[in-house]
């Protein structure tokens, strides 16, 4: 009886490890993927914060620029880094990280559609400041929540939880300021996750909860 008692620990004891080494393999890599993507979360609202300010001297069309020439970089990283870890793999997982995909990519394109018809029907300058970055975090922080919970990802729950308190914290703040706001709480939120992931990587790749098969 012991034996095979002792023979079952080993056997877990080697799925456990497998299963740790699989979690290295398939997570992607979270210094890259968060460094890439908390740079655009500071540059961006902060460049167009300093174009919208009296008497500015950086154009609005600069600003608009670097600040989509770095949301499509990051888009691109993160699409790749994704595509890497998940290479070779088959199953209900690749079909998720698919829809998954085209919601992020459909979101922003109907809420540029949106702000777009707001502006011909007539909205002023100082709605669309509001609207764009808000709903823009709303989007992307309900969408990091559905990864938490669809993947089981850590860095999910809290990059969406930056990104919603970025939404709220700048519908409080008086525009131009509210890019500021966004800048200093989604932009720093990324930026210490860079920090936790280098120093303790498995704080954000680790699950968010385990299936007890006991």
């Amino acid at each position: 009886m012991t034996d095979e008692s002792s023979t079952l620990a080993e056997i877990l004891e080697g799925i456990d490890r497998d299963r740790e080494r699989a979690v290295r393999v398939l997570t992607p890599n979270l210094v890259l993927l968060n460094g890439i993507w908390g740079t655009f979360w500071l540059v961006a609202p902060f460049v167009l914060f300093l174009a919208f300010l009296p008497g500015s001297a950086l154009p609005l069309w600069v600003a608009t620029v670097v600040a989509t020439a770095l949301f499509v970089v990051a888009m691109i990283v993160g699409t790749v880094t994704g595509v890497r870890s998940g290479a070779g793999l088959k199953g209900p997982s690749t079909v998720q990280g698919g829809i998954f995909g085209a919601a992020n990519g459909l979101g922003f394109v109907i809420l540029t559609v949106i702000g777009l018809r707001l502006g011909l029907e007539g909205a002023t300058p100082v709605v669309l400041m509001l609207y764009f970055p808000a709903v823009a975090c709303l989007v992307l922080g309900i969408l990091y929540f559905s990864a938490a919970a669809i993947f089981n990802d850590r860095n999910s729950l809290v990059m969406g939880a930056a990104i919603l308190l970025a939404a709220f914290g700048s519908l409080i703040a008086p525009t131009p300021f509210n890019l500021l706001v966004i800048a200093c709480i989604a932009g720093t939120s990324f930026v210490a996750t860079v920090v936790v992931a280098a120093v303790r990587p498995n704080v954000l790749s680790s699950a968010l909860w385990t299936v007890d098969n006991g």
